[in-house]
Parts: C-alpha cells; sequence; structure tokens
C-alpha cells in the first residue's frame, strides 16, 4: 500500500471514529434547492443528486460530487475532493473554501455546521446548518451574510437518502 493510501485510510478511521454522523452521510442523497431572497421570495428551486463517498484510493478521504438538475434540462456538476483535520471536514478547491464539524453540544448526534466563503463572491460569507432526521432524511440551511453585517439570502434543502452504497450509482457521476 502506498504513502498516499495509508494517509487515506487513517483519516477515514480517524473520521469513522470522531465524526460519526458526518460518516453516517456516505451514499446517494436526493433533494430540493430553494434559493431565497430577504424576503423569503423563492429565486430558484432545482432538484439534486449528492454523491458521499469514501474513495479506495487517492489522497482524499472523502469526495463529494452534486449534480444539480433544473426543469429547463440544465444539469451542473461540482466535484469537492475534501480532507479532514482537526476534526474538521476541509473543503478548499476553486468554488469554496471552508469547513464543516460535528456540534458536540448536539445530545442527539444530529447536528453538523459549516463555514465557507466562495471564491469571486467577495464580501459574502456562509454558515451551513445540516440536520439529520430520522428514516434518512435531512434539511439543510445556508445563510448568506455579508461582511457589513446581515443575511441577504437563504438556501433550503430537503433530501432523502436513497442509497447508502454509492457504487451502485457510480454511473450518475458522468451526469454533467
Amino acid at each position: 500500500m502506498s504513502k498516499i493510501d495509508e494517509l487515506r485510510k487513517l483519516k477515514q478511521e480517524q473520521l469513522k471514529a470522531e465524526m460519526p454522523m458526518y460518516v453516517q452521510g456516505e451514499g446517494v442523497w436526493e433533494g430540493v434547492y430553494r434559493h431565497l431572497d430577504a424576503d423569503a421570495k423563492i429565486l430558484d428551486e432545482h432538484k439534486s443528486r449528492l454523491i458521499i463517498r469514501m474513495p479506495d484510493e487517492g489522497p482524499h478521504p472523502i469526495i463529494q460530487t452534486n449534480l444539480y438538475y433544473w426543469p429547463d434540462g440544465r444539469v451542473e456538476k461540482r466535484e469537492f475532493k475534501v480532507n479532514y483535520e482537526n476534526r474538521r471536514i476541509i473543503y478548499d478547491n476553486a468554488l469554496i473554501k471552508g469547513y464543516f464539524a460535528e456540534i458536540s453540544e448536539d445530545d442527539n448526534n444530529q447536528t453538523l455546521l459549516g463555514y465557507w466563503r466562495r471564491h469571486g463572491l467577495d464580501g459574502v460569507f456562509f454558515y451551513e446548518l445540516i440536520v439529520r432526521q430520522s428514516a434518512g432524511f435531512r434539511t439543510r440551511t445556508w445563510q448568506w451574510v455579508n461582511d457589513t453585517g446581515g443575511v441577504y439570502r437563504r438556501t433550503v434543502i430537503d433530501e432523502r437518502k436513497i442509497s447508502d452504497d454509492w457504487r451502485t450509482h457510480a454511473h450518475h457521476l458522468n451526469d454533467a
């Protein structure tokens, strides 16, 4: 086994021990994204499929592929090769830089909090709350915050897990 594979496997084992709620998210999620303005008016709505996986090779302990589907036939794909350090899932790529962490104060072990900035969107940062629910459902909420103060947009996402086995849906990785 190569040094890269050894390090990836070590980080995956750390993830399983230190962030069990996040690891339960491995698999395939389908849902709906709704982007809202400050007055809660829907600006955009589209379907999604997220494929979250712990790969068997390569340097990254997690790879997340987001596929977005609009009613007009548009499809968009975003792939996030994710790292793990100090009990945080680290995103650092061409689109965003930030992290996710489990909320240790949540006695129900159902909450993740994320913070990130989107490259090219100066003066804005995001907080995301992910709440896992029973029976394979979760809700996610993004707060779009100006550096000068105030939330000017929100994204509300409702998702259900359709499979624990991402490999059975790997053909979707080529959708866009």
